[in-house]
């Protein structure tokens, strides 16, 4: 991989900070950094029958209401997450490998270079505006991941292990898109469905914790009732 891309990379830091979407999605991807978990015996909710694809009403692109450039896309079986970055910078600052050749005065050369490399480019005089566009699937319909719905609301099952499943709730609310989630806590011991599991590492900072909920399609209505997913994302419908 040419410089570029660890230059991009390092700028890529600075925009973390509009991300604030981002725990959510790793979460979705499996990719929590949190070591403490919320797991259920089964794909949620128990007694719901899965779907084989998302309504035509549901889908469409959704922005995020905190960063118009971190959007969610809905189709028939599939959820995609795309986050658009752009990076502003002088035709100087670029770096190149030894074994790459390129006329930094030629613009033509410059963007197809860095088309190759993944990058949309435009060039205003010595400045280079490149954007990128990074496009993660959260969500596949299939065994290990199935849809189900219960009234308005979609739950998503992630199967993790023989098991174990991670659930994460949608709900939709106008042309609004909210995404739930189970925080790791004691909080769960008050329904007599949850069994907790202490991990312990090498040492006490790398135990973690796992709430294991076997949940009744009664009792997965006490979780509803409860408000136990908790809405920590929120999408717009995107104005096409």
């Amino acid at each position: 991989m040419v410089y570029i891309r660890l230059y991009f990379c390092k700028e890529i830091t600075k925009f973390m900070n509009r991300l604030t979407q981002i725990v959510i999605l790793l979460l979705l991807l499996g990719c929590d950094e949190n070591p403490d978990s919320v797991r259920f015996n089964m794909s949620q909710p128990v007694g719901a029958k899965s779907q084989k694809a998302f309504i035509q009403k549901l889908q469409g692109a959704y922005v995020s209401c905190n960063d118009s450039d971190d959007w969610i896309t809905i189709s028939e079986n599939l959820i995609l997450n795309t986050k658009r970055f752009e990076f502003r910078l002088h035709r100087n600052n670029l770096e190149f490998d030894s074994k790459t050749v390129i006329d930094r005065k030629n613009n033509t050369e410059l963007i197809e270079f860095l088309k190759n490399e993944g990058y949309s480019a435009t060039i205003f005089e010595d400045t280079i505006l490149a954007v990128y566009l990074e496009v993660d699937t959260i969500f596949s319909i299939s065994e290990n991941q199935v849809l189900k719905k219960r009234r308005r609301d979609y739950f998503l099952s992630y199967k993790k292990d023989e098991s174990s499943w991670e659930v994460s709730k949608l709900s939709f609310k106008h042309d609004s898109l909210f995404i739930g989630r189970i925080t790791p806590s004691d909080t769960l011991l008050q329904f007599d469905f949850t069994v907790k599991n202490i991990q312990v590492g090498d040492t006490d900072s790398t135990s973690s914790v796992e709430y294991l909920l076997n949940p009744s399609r009664k009792g997965f209505k006490k979780l509803l009732k409860k408000n136990a997913f908790i809405e920590t994302a929120c999408y717009c419908r995107r104005k096409l």
